[in-house]
């Protein structure tokens, strides 16, 4: 078993809903189990062009696996697909759900299909702030440091927080 976190996030359509509805899903595959759940959280959008996107809902679970980082990749691809994500939607572009395999063990992977530790991750507030809530004290296997640290790092970097607790308005 490996244990391995992933974030999850929506800006399209009911966004709550459908981190839940992904969430579930992850309970359902009989070679998964959810371990713990972050609380939800609002997020402004990335984007290239400046247009605006409505916000994102964003969180992270901790679960254990007997899948292959692959299959387990693969797996978030097909909850992605079943839940209305079209994959002409490039980077930057409103989704209804975003599944990133963030950790997987203390694996450490660099292919074009799958990188992890996610690369982008240490530069997400969206993502270190949920992952610290369940997580702070892992340690990231490239930057070796605890989850918590690369938090208030970025917090200390950044001139704003455009992170809330999620609400239903």
């Amino acid at each position: 078993m490996e244990k391995a976190y992933v974030a999850i996030g929506s800006n399209l359509g009911n966004r709550k809903k459908n981190c839940e509805a992904a969430l579930a899903a992850f309970s359902l595959h009989p070679d998964i189990k959810v371990l713990s759940v972050s609380p939800w959280y609002r997020s402004k959008a990335f984007t290239l062009d400046q247009q605006p996107q409505p916000d994102y809902c964003n969180g992270v679970i901790e679960l254990t696996t007997t899948l292959s980082a692959h299959s387990l990749l693969h797996y978030l691809q097909e909850i992605e697909k079943k839940l209305g994500r079209k994959k002409e939607n490039e980077r930057w572009r409103p989704r209804t759900l975003d599944l990133d395999l963030l950790f997987y063990g203390e694996q450490i992977l660099k292919e074009k299909e799958l990188m992890v530790p996610h690369p982008e991750m240490i530069k997400r507030i969206f993502v270190l702030q949920p992952l610290c809530d369940i997580a702070p004290d892992i340690i990231h296997p490239l930057q070796k440091q605890a989850v918590r640290k690369l938090l208030l790092f970025l917090k200390k970097a950044s001139a704003t927080d455009e992170l809330q607790p999620w609400d239903e308005s």
